[in-house]
């Protein structure tokens, strides 16, 4: 059985017609984002949202009924340790939060036009009746039902009077798919990670209250959302994908936080290294981006003695710091809760490298230095942990570590915000008895956050190979390196 069909951009236009559909149907893939589609519909009527976020779609093909009990059976068997990201619309929603009753862990999930139940009581939505009439209709099937149908998706929004907009992506014969119209009536919710976007003219799902998680409603769509308003869409999949790789890199520090500060020598002896090179005014406000555990706001307070501000992604390595009697605050480096001109001497150790917008937050560093600011900092480069990525790679585990930005990348990104710029660069090595040791090193600090990598876990036996070649690469020793890059900055005038 067939479950996937993946969509591929097509970057002539967000809107498309059924000639500029591009799908194919493939296995499984645990890099793309994984859709529910909403019931009723073709693969193809996510074309357009493909466009906009310029990425492959892999969407869940929905079955007949004669196969519908077997095809959630073999979905759940297929996703049961992938940890998908996924979007989900109107049915697809419910689907969602069955697999997750089952036991099914994802990644994130954005939730278009659902909700638990279908059916409410009173006001706007689907009443029983309403759905008891709906399927009468679809069981004679035809092209009235389809008509019906579309009418019933695009009502009150900018397709109602386009019917050929909504019905050139339904399936042939919409009789064909009764059987999951039973699981509107089932109360059922997706239980964690959800971001919700409800259309306020829907005739089917009424944006209410109740929904507990982030709820944006865009007041003059209907239920047609990714037909209708795709580029809506993708700017808010694409702001919530990246709130949750912001929140990932939280929670991975946050557990960190008590192993971190034995674990971290090569970060203390990187930190040593930049602050080495730093020189304070006698007064003035000094940040540390990125503060961690305060490594390097206690060895800086010993050498200044004007205002010292902590700023951690984690509330954890927030608490952390405050403890230890520094003001510290909750922040992310790409909007800094700073005014403008604010900032005299800003510091960031090991840090920026896990932030998705690199080139943001040397515009935000700009922004709140005074002129003539000054700021050092030291992240990493393309080289870093390469040991591990090639022995990744051989081992056939798939992209384990991260990548990050070229040295040359870093000094772009500062000098395209008007920062003066001074890059130096070396090579830290790390080095452990054993490879789940060299795991546990980047774990105990947080590193071990892969962005953008596969989602399943690793099985013992992957583990071993990875192991045997990164051992292989390491010349009989588990070691890797990071490829430090530091910079010296001043804002221009």
């Amino acid at each position: 059985m067939t479950l996937f069909s993946h969509i591929i951009p097509h970057l002539g236009a967000s809107q498309c017609d059924q000639a500029n559909v591009k799908t194919q149907q493939a296995e499984f893939d645990s890099s793309l984002a994984l859709v529910f589609n909403g019931w009723g519909f073709q693969a193809g009527a996510w074309q357009a949202l493909s466009n906009e976020l310029n990425t492959r779609l892999q969407v869940v093909d929905q079955p007949a009924d004669s196969d519908y009990n077997e095809w959630f059976e073999a979905l759940y068997q297929q996703l049961k340790d992938q940890r998908p990201r996924v979007i989900a619309w109107s049915l697809g929603v419910q689907v969602v939060a069955r697999l997750q009753q089952r036991g099914v862990i994802f990644e994130s999930v954005f939730a278009i036009a659902g909700r638990a139940s279908f059916i409410v009581e009173a006001g706007r939505g689907l009443k029983l009746a309403d759905l008891a009439k709906f399927q009468k209709r679809v069981a004679k099937g035809g092209a009235r039902a389809r008509a019906y149908f579309a009418a019933l998706v695009s009502h009150g929004g900018p397709l109602a009077h386009d019917a050929s907009a909504i019905t050139r992506y339904l399936q042939p014969e919409l009789a064909d798919y009764g059987r999951s119209l039973a699981d509107l009536a089932a109360t059922v919710s997706v239980t964690h990670g959800a971001s919700y976007v409800l259309g306020g003219l829907d005739a089917l799902v009424a944006p209410l209250p109740e929904i507990e998680a982030e709820v944006e409603v865009l007041a003059e769509q209907s239920h047609d959302l990714p037909l209708a308003a795709p580029k809506q869409l993708g700017e808010l999949i694409q702001q919530y994908w990246l709130r949750e790789r912001q929140r990932k890199v939280a929670r991975s520090f946050s557990r960190a936080v008590d192993s971190y500060a034995e674990s971290s020598s090569l970060q203390q002896r990187v930190a040593d290294s930049l602050l080495a090179e730093v020189t304070l005014p006698e007064a003035g406000l000094l940040v540390d981006l990125g503060s961690g555990t305060g490594y390097c706001a206690q060895q800086l307070q010993t050498r200044f003695s004007g205002e010292l501000l902590c700023i951690d992604l984690s509330p954890e390595m927030v608490a952390h710091t405050r403890q230890l009697g520094f003001r510290s605050t909750v922040g992310d480096a790409q909007a800094l809760p700073l005014e403008d001109n604010s900032v005299d001497v800003l510091v960031s150790s090991l840090a920026i490298q896990w932030c998705p917008n690199p080139a943001g937050v040397f515009a935000e560093i700009a922004r709140v230095l005074k002129p003539n600011g000054r700021a050092w900092i030291a992240t990493l480069g393309e080289l870093s942990l390469a040991e591990l990525r090639t022995s990744a790679e051989v081992a056939g585990v798939g992209n384990r570590v991260n990548d990050f930005p070229a040295h040359t990348d870093w000094l772009a990104f500062a000098r395209a915000s008007l920062l003066n710029s001074q890059l130096q660069r070396y090579q830290a090595p790390v080095e452990a008895s054993s490879f789940s040791d060299l795991l546990k090193h980047l774990r105990g600090v947080g590193a071990n956050c892969v962005l953008n990598a596969p989602r399943k876990p690793l099985t013992r036996s992957n583990l071993q190979s990875w192991g045997k070649a990164a051992r292989e690469a390491g010349g009989g020793s588990y070691r890797t390196h990071y490829d430090v890059v530091q910079l010296t900055l001043t804002k221009l005038n």
